[in-house]
C-alpha cells in the first residue's frame, strides 16, 4: 500500500478500483475462480506462479509472520466499522473502510451462512503470525467460532488446528485438554453440533471448578478454558446445560484417533515392536498404521468382511487373519494371499508360536488344534484336544508365545489348561488350578510366566478376576494376583513388550463404559486405567505409548498413553450404586428426594439454591437393608423391614413385619410399628397416601389394602365389584347381549371353489359354528373377571385408581369412597397399563391398545366417568410413552419410529407430527413430561431432550456417555432432573436461551438449614465424601 501512494494521490487510503480491475485483466489468463463457502476467492492457474508467490512471501521468516498477522487482522475485524489503522509514522491512523468478517450473516427467514473462509485461513494465519493466544482467545477456545466450525466444516478441522497448534506449543494446557474433550465428544458432536455446550460443561465443568490458583497473582491452569465455559452459559442457542460435570472427563491419556476404515473395525494386533498397528473391517480391507505419525501405510483389498481375528507372523511380514471357516496369510509387502486354508468347518481361534514362523489354530466345535509352518505353508501337526467337552461357540481360549515354541489353551469357564509344544505338537504339562471353583477367563505366555485369568466369586454378589501366574520351566504354581470388582467382560489378556504388565480390555454395558485394566506383574499392583464411553472389545497393545481400543461398530481407533501413568499409584475409587429414583417433595417444590439403588443413601437436595449445586443438603445411609422398601413423601421415609413367615396365613407366606417412620427434617424415627402384616410387593407398587396411609396390594393380587401408619392395622380394602356393572362393551359402549349374539359369517379363509360349492345348509353350519365360537370367546372374556391385579396407575390428586388385569377390562376405583366405581372394556383389545397416561383428577386415562379383530393399533382416550372411549386415533402402533395435560386436550406420544404425535382430540385437525433426531431411539423405558403450560415438552429416551410443542421442532438434545437410570422433572415442570448409575448426585439440565426452563425463584422455605453458613456439621462431611 506504501508503494502505491508513492505513485497515487489518494482521498482515501485504500487500494483504487480502477488500478485493481486493470491487474486483474491483465492476469486473467494467470488466474482461476475458485468457491468457498459463499465466497470467491483467487488461484494461481500454474503451481510455478504459486510456488514463486509462496517463496518471496510466506517462506521469509522474517516477513512471513507479519503478512499472516495482516490476513488474521483483517478476519478477525480489527481495522473494521471505522476503526483507523495506523500506516508509517501517522500513529493516528486512518478508517480502511474494511467490511467485517463475523462468523455467520442471516437473511429474513434466520438461515446462518456461515463464514468458511474466515473458519478455515483464521486459525491458520494466528498460528503462523505467532499469536498463540489470540488463537486460543479468538478460536480453538471460542465457543462461539467452535460451534460455527461444527456446523460448517467439522470436527475432524477443529482437531487439525488443535493438532497443529500443539505442534508448535506442545506443553499448552488448554490445548491438551481441548484435544482430549473434543476426542471423547467426536460422535455426538458429529451427529448434532448443537450440543457442543453440554458436552464441554459435561466434561470440564468439575476440573474448572478445581482449578484455583494457590495464591491471587498465580495464573489458572486453564486460563483460556475458563472463560469458554462462561461463554457457555450465556449462549442464545438453545442448549440444555447440566449443572455439574456429569460425562467422562479428559483423563489426559488419548493421545490419537485413527479414521481410514469407512466401515466398522473387526479386529486389530500390534507388531512385535508396537509402533505400527493393523486392522480389518468390514469395508473388506486391512490396513497397516505408523502409531507414531496415525497415517496408513499399507491397505489391502478383499480380506473379508467377517474377520474375527488377526496376528503377524515371520517377523511381521505376513498378516494371518481368521474369518469364519477359512483362515488366510496375507504378506504386508505385496498385499497378496499366500495361501487360504477353508478345509474346515468351524470358526478359528489363531496365535503365533516360537519366533512366529509356527500358525497355531484351534478350531472351535470340533475340539482340533492345527499347527503350521509359515516358512513353507504347510500343516505339520493335527492334535485331538481332550473329549467328552460340550461348549458354546468362542468358548477356547489360547495364548501364543513369541518368546518359545510353547503354546496355551483352556475350555473358558473351566479350572485346567494344558500347555503344548507347537514345533513338537506333543504335551507338555497340565496347569491346574488349585480352587475348584476358579473360571478360566483368559491365558497369557510370558518369558517367565504362564497368566491364568481366572474368575472367582467375592462376597457372594459379586466376582474378581485374579491372575495365577505359573513357572514356565515346570509349570509350578508361584502365586496370585488379585483384580478388584471392575474387572468385567473380561475375554482376552495382553502382554506388554517386557513382560511385565498384563493388560485387559474392560467394559461394562450397565454404565456404558469401558477402561483398560492393568496388572503388574512384579510388584502385584493393579488399576484402572482410560476410562472412557462405549463398550471396547477390540484392543491390542506392546509399547504402553500406544494401546488401542475400539467398540463394535466403530470406523476408528483409540490410542492411549499409558506410559506416565502406568507404575503410578491408581486413584481409589468408591464403589456406587447411583441413584433408582428420584422423588419432587409435594409440599415444598425446590427439594427432591433421592433413593439409591439397594437401598443405599437417602440424600435431600435443594435444587432452587445455586450455593447447593452439586451437594446434598441432607444425607441418610444404612436406614434399610437390602431386603427392605423404602418409600418417601415429603420429609417423611417409611421403611417396611423384618421380613419373615407369616403365622396367621396356611402358606407360610414371608411378610413384612416392622414399619419404621422416619423424619428427614429432624432426622429422628417417629415411629416403629411392629406386629403388622405387609404383603411383599416392588417399591412401586405401594403408594403413600396423604393422611399417613400406605396402599398396597394382598397376597393373592386381587384386593387394594389401606394401612395406617398410626397403628400398623389395615382401615379399609378396595375389591373389585362387578356386580351392577355394565356387563361387557365394545370400544364404543355399545352392550353385548351373549343370548342374541349374532356374529356376521366370513369366508376369508375359504377358497374361491369352496365359496361356490357350499351349500345352504353347510352355510347354516359353518355359521353356528362360529357362533358357537363367539359365545365360548365371550365367556372367556368374562371369566377374566377373576384375574389379578396386573398393573396400576393413579391420578395426580392421588383420588382415582386405575388396575389392569392383564385382561380385555380395566378397573376404575374412588379412593375416598373405597369403591369400584366402573369397568372399561373392550372385547375385541387386550387393555394394559404398560403405555398410558392419566389426568390429574382421574377424569380420562389414555392408552396403546391394539384390536384383535381388525388387526389395527389404537391410541384410545377413555373417559373414566362414563366408561366410554372418547376419542381414538388408529394405526398408531409402536407407541412406547404418552403424556397428557390436565383436561386430555392435548395428547403427546412417542414411537419406535423415532417420531413424536401432538393429538388433540377435542380439535378438529388432531394430529401432528415432529420428526426426531438422528439417535433418539424411544424404547419400553422412554418417558415424556409436559412443560411450561404444555408448549413444550422433555422426552427421556437413553438421551433427554426438550421439543417445542408449538413449533413442532426439537429445541436441543443432551447425549450422555453413562447410563441414566432415572429421570424426572421437578418444580412443577420448570426444571429436568436426571440420575446416573454410578453416581449419587444429582444433575439438573437448563435450556439456556432467551426463555429458560428454568426459574430460580420459588416458593417455599428452606427446611434443613442452607441460609446458615456453617459448614462444620456431620452432614457438611457426608456431603464432600459424596461429593468425592
Amino acid at each position: 500500500m506504501d508503494d502505491v501512494v508513492s505513485y497515487y494521490k489518494l482521498n482515501r487510503r485504500r487500494f483504487p478500483v480502477v488500478l485493481l480491475m486493470r491487474l486483474l485483466h491483465d492476469l486473467e489468463p494467470l488466474l482461476y475462480h475458485t468457491t468457498c463457502g459463499y465466497s470467491q476467492t483467487l488461484k494461481w492457474r500454474n503451481t510455478q506462479f504459486s510456488d514463486v508467490a509462496d517463496d518471496r512471501y510466506l517462506k521469509q521468516k522474517d516477513k512471513a509472520p507479519s503478512y499472516h498477522k495482516v490476513m488474521a487482522e483483517y478476519f478477525m475485524s480489527k481495522w473494521a466499522n471505522g476503526t483507523p489503522k495506523p500506516h508509517g509514522s501517522y500513529e493516528k491512523g486512518e478508517d480502511r473502510f474494511i467490511v467485517a468478517q463475523n462468523l455467520y450473516s442471516e437473511d429474513t427467514n434466520e438461515k446462518k451462512y456461515y463464514n468458511k473462509r474466515k473458519l478455515l485461513e483464521l486459525p491458520h494465519h494466528l498460528l503462523r503470525s505467532q499469536q498463540n493466544d489470540a488463537l486460543k482467545s479468538e478460536c480453538l477456545c471460542n465457543f462461539e467460532w467452535l460451534t460455527a466450525a461444527l456446523y460448517e466444516t467439522s470436527i475432524e478441522d477443529i482437531m487439525e488446528d488443535i493438532n497443529r497448534a500443539l505442534a508448535v506449543e506442545p506443553g499448552d494446557n488448554d490445548l491438551k485438554m481441548m484435544a482430549d474433550t473434543l476426542h471423547l465428544s467426536r460422535e455426538v458432536l458429529t451427529r448434532d453440533p448443537q450440543q457442543l455446550g453440554s458436552q464441554l460443561v459435561g466434561r470440564l465443568q468439575q476440573i474448572i471448578d478445581d482449578d484455583k490458583p494457590p495464591a491471587p497473582q498465580d495464573p489458572h491452569v486453564y486460563p483460556f478454558i475458563h472463560p469458554l465455559l462462561t461463554q457457555v452459559h450465556k449462549t442464545s442457542k438453545a442448549t440444555l446445560i447440566p449443572s455439574m460435570a456429569c460425562l467422562t472427563s479428559p483423563s489426559g491419556m488419548l493421545f490419537d484417533i485413527l479414521s481410514g476404515h469407512s466401515e466398522p473395525i473387526t479386529a486389530t494386533t500390534v507388531t512385535t515392536d508396537g509402533l505400527r498397528a493393523v486392522t480389518s473391517s468390514q469395508d473388506n480391507t486391512l490396513k497397516v498404521w505408523n502409531l507414531r505419525t496415525g497415517r496408513v501405510t499399507k491397505s489391502i483389498e478383499g480380506v473379508g468382511k467377517n474377520v474375527t481375528s488377526i496376528c503377524l507372523g515371520l517377523g511381521n511380514k505376513v498378516a494371518i487373519t481368521s474369518e469364519r471357516n477359512s483362515i488366510r496369510v496375507w504378506s504386508l509387502r505385496s498385499g497378496d494371499c499366500l495361501q487360504a486354508i477353508t478345509d474346515f468347518d468351524d470358526d478359528a481361534i489363531i496365535k503365533t508360536a516360537g519366533q512366529g514362523d509356527l500358525l497355531v489354530a484351534l478350531l472351535d466345535g470340533s475340539n482340533d488344534m492345527r499347527i503350521w509352518n509359515l516358512n513353507k505353508l504347510k500343516q505339520i501337526h493335527k492334535i485331538r484336544l481332550q473329549e467328552g467337552r460340550v461348549h458354546k461357540d468362542r468358548s477356547l481360549v489360547l495364548a501364543g508365545n513369541p518368546h518359545a515354541d510353547f503354546v496355551m489353551y483352556a475350555f473358558r469357564s473351566s479350572n485346567t489348561a494344558d500347555v503344548i509344544n507347537a514345533r513338537k505338537g506333543k504335551h507338555v504339562c497340565d496347569i491346574k488350578i488349585k480352587d475348584k471353583s476358579a473360571s478360566i477367563q483368559a491365558l497369557a505366555i510370558t518369558g517367565e510366566y504362564y497368566v491364568v485369568a481366572c474368575k472367582y466369586q467375592y462376597m457372594k454378589l459379586q466376582e474378581i478376576i485374579q491372575l495365577e501366574l505359573f513357572d514356565v520351566r515346570n509349570g509350578a504354581y508361584i502365586r496370585g494376583i488379585r483384580g478388584c470388582i471392575r474387572d468385567t467382560n473380561v475375554r482376552q489378556l495382553i502382554i506388554n513388550q517386557l513382560g511385565s504388565h498384563a493388560l485387559s480390555i474392560c467394559c461394562s454395558e450397565g454404565t456404558n463404559t469401558s477402561n483398560v485394566a492393568v496388572w503388574n506383574l512384579e510388584t502385584e499392583d493393579h488399576k484402572h486405567l482410560a476410562n472412557h464411553t462405549g463398550q471396547s472389545s477390540i484392543g491390542a497393545c506392546s509399547d504402553f505409548r500406544y494401546c488401542l481400543t475400539a467398540s463394535k461398530g466403530d470406523h476408528e481407533l483409540r490410542i492411549w498413553n499409558l506410559g506416565p501413568t502406568i507404575n503410578k499409584p491408581s486413584p481409589k475409587v468408591k464403589a456406587s450404586e447411583g441413584i433408582e429414583e428420584i422423588i419432587p417433595m409435594m409440599d415444598n417444590q425446590r427439594y427432591l428426594v433421592t433413593k439409591s439403588s439397594n437401598n443405599g443413601p437417602v440424600t435431600v437436595w435443594n435444587v432452587a439454591k445455586s450455593k447447593c449445586k452439586g451437594k446434598a443438603v441432607r444425607i441418610e445411609r444404612g436406614l434399610a437393608d437390602n431386603q427392605d422398601v423404602i418409600l418417601v413423601r415429603n420429609t417423611q421415609v417409611v421403611i417396611l423391614t423384618d421380613k419373615s413367615l407369616s403365622t396367621v396365613t396356611e402358606d407360610m407366606q414371608q411378610v413384612y413385619t416392622t414399619v419404621l417412620v422416619y423424619d428427614l427434617k429432624t432426622k429422628k424415627y417417629e415411629k416403629k410399628l411392629t406386629g403388622v402384616f405387609i404383603v411383599p410387593l416392588s417399591a412401586h407398587e405401594y403408594h403413600l397416601l396423604s393422611g399417613k396411609r400406605l396402599l398396597g396390594l394382598s397376597d393373592n393380587r386381587n384386593t387394594f389394602i389401606v394401612w395406617s401408619l398410626e397403628t400398623g392395622q389395615v382401615i379399609y380394602y378396595i375389591r373389585p365389584d362387578f356386580r351392577n356393572k355394565i356387563p361387557l362393551e365394545h370400544s364404543f359402549g355399545q352392550s353385548v347381549d351373549m343370548r342374541n349374539i349374532r356374529k356376521r359369517g366370513t369366508t376369508a379363509k375359504m377358497t374361491p371353489w369352496e365359496r361356490r360349492a357350499e351349500t345352504e345348509s353347510a352355510r347354516n353350519k359353518r355359521r353356528e359354528r362360529e357362533k358357537q365360537e363367539e359365545i365360548q370367546r365371550l365367556l372367556a372374556i368374562n371369566r377374566e373377571k377373576s384375574n389379578s391385579i396386573d398393573q396400576c396407575i393413579m391420578s395426580g390428586n392421588e383420588k382415582v385408581m386405575v388396575a389392569s388385569f392383564y385382561a380385555h377390562h380395566l378397573c376404575v376405583f374412588d379412593i375416598e369412597t373405597q369403591k369400584h366405581i366402573l369397568t372399561l372394556e373392550n372385547k375385541n383389545s387386550m387393555l394394559f397399563l404398560y403405555t398410558a397416561a392419566i389426568t390429574h383428577d382421574g377424569t380420562y386415562i389414555v392408552l396403546a391398545n391394539y384390536d384383535d379383530n381388525t388387526k389395527i393399533s389404537y391410541v384410545t382416550l377413555w373417559d373414566c366417568k362414563t366408561g366410554h372411549v372418547r376419542k381414538r386415533i388408529k394405526n398408531e402402533k409402536g407407541v412406547c410413552a404418552l403424556a397428557c395435560t390436565k383436561n386430555a386436550d392435548k395428547i403427546v406420544f412417542g414411537k419406535d419410529s423415532n417420531e413424536m404425535r401432538i393429538w388433540q382430540p377435542f380439535s378438529v385437525s388432531s394430529v401432528r407430527k415432529i420428526k426426531g433426531y438422528a439417535s433418539l431411539k424411544f424404547g419400553v423405558n422412554s418417558k415424556i413430561f409436559l412443560l411450561e403450560k404444555c408448549n413444550r415438552a422433555a422426552v427421556f429416551a437413553k438421551d433427554i431432550s426438550v421439543w417445542d410443542l408449538k413449533e413442532c421442532v426439537v429445541l436441543s438434545v443432551f447425549s450422555p456417555d453413562k447410563a441414566i437410570t432415572c429421570c424426572n422433572i421437578a418444580m412443577d415442570g420448570r426444571l429436568i432432573v436426571f440420575g446416573l448409575r454410578d453416581s449419587h448426585d444429582v444433575i439438573t439440565l437448563k435450556l439456556t436461551s432467551e426463555q429458560t426452563i428454568v426459574s430460580s425463584e420459588l416458593e417455599g422455605v428452606d427446611l434443613f438449614g442452607e441460609v446458615s453458613s456453617s459448614d462444620d456439621d456431620d452432614d457438611a462431611d457426608d456431603e464432600d465424601e459424596l461429593s468425592d
